[in-house]
């Protein structure tokens, strides 16, 4: 329990304060497997400036064996490397990569619109009573970041960190 003092008048006075809670506890995380997502093969032709798209493909990162009883579950995309600064959704490439002048932008498969990164997102199709397997909708593209776009690999990475409450 707790105590507040508070002041009233030329006398202070005090009262316990009770606070009593029921604790349920889950057992288990979700699971999410490691992914690839292949990109199609795209010409520099295909973007217009810096900030356009080009070589959309969606693709779902798959949450497994989630128990019954969270409130909410929520995930963000933590990128390895660095952001696009400025640009939501947008990843630096890995170290490896021979492209230049692109990164990859991640964006909501259902809106379109550009995925904010480092920010926790609802799984909106978690159900409290019953768990199991709900997926989350993305898609990638090529982000053009520079004036000018130079052919070869490309490569970037993200952590899926999920939260419960």
């Amino acid at each position: 329990y707790y105590t507040i003092n508070y002041k009233a008048g030329l006398l202070g006075a005090s009262n316990p304060v009770y606070l009593a809670a029921t604790v349920d506890f889950i057992n288990g995380t979700c699971s999410i497997p490691d992914q690839t997502v292949t990109l199609p093969p795209v010409q520099h032709r295909e973007f217009n400036g810096v900030g356009s798209t080009a070589g959309a493909t969606d693709f779902q990162v798959q949450l497994n064996n989630c128990p019954a009883g969270y409130n909410r579950i929520g995930y963000q995309l933590a990128p390895l490397d660095d952001v696009v600064a400025g640009t939501p959704g947008g990843m630096q490439l890995r170290p490896d990569a021979t492209a230049s002048g692109v990164g990859i932008q991640i964006a909501d498969a259902a809106t379109g619109q550009p995925l904010v990164l480092r920010k926790s997102h609802t799984v909106t199709n978690y159900n409290q009573a019953t768990g199991g397997s709900p997926s989350i909708r993305l898609r990638a593209s090529y982000l053009q970041t520079g004036a000018k776009v130079g052919g070869g690999s490309v490569h970037a990475a993200a952590q899926v960190l999920l939260d419960y409450q």
